[in-house]
């Protein structure tokens, strides 16, 4: 009698132990995600993720061998991908560990820096004399020149980032290293002692020269104002601040812009010289001819500046015949102006424009504006 044998119900023995390896698998890989939330460096999250992907990969792979529907040229190209694709999360593992040490180092270095700072600008604040803070505040640009270098270099350096912000970091370096000097050169002057800034004072000849100027006109108009103020009797502040600024802008305005503006390169000490040689016609004391639009020095009893309207002469002081004035004497000459000033002052202020009627001769108010220019030039106590 013939006997049949059964096949063996249920999964093969290798079914079984696949199974059992796959649950293997799905439990570490489960483990592998709790110690990835523990994890404390770079290194140790990369490592669990690599072994993750060496899991995956060995699953794949013995799938693979045992589909018995592939033949040998498809299951070897099925391996190959699946090795490729295991490579190509090893070298992302790998990178993004670069980049988190990286991370992790700059975050040491902002961390030192920031200590570092901190404790010289306590210093700083304790200094006690200029060439104490000097010192320390070189300390303080050196250590951020040193820090934010380290930064950018490290930054050029590493091949994980983008061509574009290695690029930005290297141009940012550039400008760093090339400002260097000048950026210490702004610390020292900053921090300069009493001598040295007077010294660098001392060189700029041509600010000096313009601050100087500047003085004497801002002299020279407070002096017209004054002398009118008190000549008319004006108080109010108003109205003298409109006689200044009325001044400003007819005179001295104009005078300033001509001495800045005049010197043709040369600076403001050539623009002097070729302005006051337009102006200035010499002394004439002692008597002499006079030209339109030049002022000459004159003044029996002190210098003062004379500056005719039409060519003329000087007839010297010994040759007048001044009556009630002995030789020697000095000729009172008043300011006479019309008694509704302080009204035409006020009407015309919105235009900051100040009229003044002559009430005397034309040859009296010649001499009224020689006097009031005197003095403005006098020697001030």
């Amino acid at each position: 009698m013939c006997q049949i044998s059964e096949k063996p119900s249920g999964p093969s023995a290798a079914d079984i132990q696949r199974q059992f390896e796959d649950e293997l698998a799905a439990n570490r890989i489960r483990i592998i995600s709790a110690e990835l939330d523990l994890a404390t460096s770079a290194e140790q999250e990369a490592a669990l993720r690599r072994e993750q992907v060496a899991i995956a990969e060995q699953q794949a792979l013995a799938s693979i061998e045992a589909d018995a529907d592939l033949n040998d040229a498809q299951r070897e190209q099925l391996r190959l991908s699946i090795e490729a694709i295991a490579n190509a999360e090893r070298d992302a593992i790998a990178a993004e560990e670069r980049r988190q040490i990286a991370r992790d180092e700059q975050d040491l270095a902002d961390e030192r820096y920031e200590a570092e700072r901190d404790a010289l600008r306590l210093q700083f604040d304790l200094a006690r004399t200029d060439a104490e803070r000097r010192e320390i505040a070189l300390r303080i640009l050196a250590a951020e020149d040193e820090y934010l270098r380290a930064k950018l270099e490290a930054t050029i350096a590493n091949q994980d980032l983008a061509k574009t912000e290695r690029e930005r970091a290297q141009i940012a370096l550039d400008a760093l290293n090339k400002t260097a000097g000048a950026r210490k050169g702004v610390t020292e002057r900053q921090f300069a002692g009493p001598l040295e800034r007077y010294a660098e004072n001392a060189g700029d000849v041509d600010a000096r020269v313009e601050e100087a100027t500047a003085r004497q006109i801002r002299r020279m108009n407070d002096t017209i104002v004054d002398t009118i103020s008190s000549e008319l009797g004006v108080k109010d502040p108003f109205l003298k601040e409109l006689l200044s600024i009325f001044l400003d802008q007819n005179i001295f305005g104009p005078l300033a812009d001509a001495l800045r503006t005049g010197g043709g390169g040369g600076g403001l000490l050539s623009g002097i010289g070729a302005a006051i040689g337009s102006i200035f016609g010499g002394a004439r004391a002692t008597g002499g001819p006079v030209s339109t639009g030049k002022a000459y020095l004159v003044g029996e009893n002190g210098p003062e500046l004379f500056t005719p309207n039409a060519a003329g002469n000087i007839t010297p002081n010994q040759s007048l015949a001044m009556p009630g004035v002995s030789d020697g004497g000095v000729a009172t000459v008043r300011l006479q102006l019309s008694g509704d000033l302080d009204a035409r002052i006020i009407e015309k202020s919105s235009q900051v424009v100040v009229e003044f009627d002559q009430a005397t001769a034309e040859g009296k108010m010649r001499q009224a504006a020689a006097f009031t220019l005197g003095q403005a030039n006098r020697r001030r106590l």
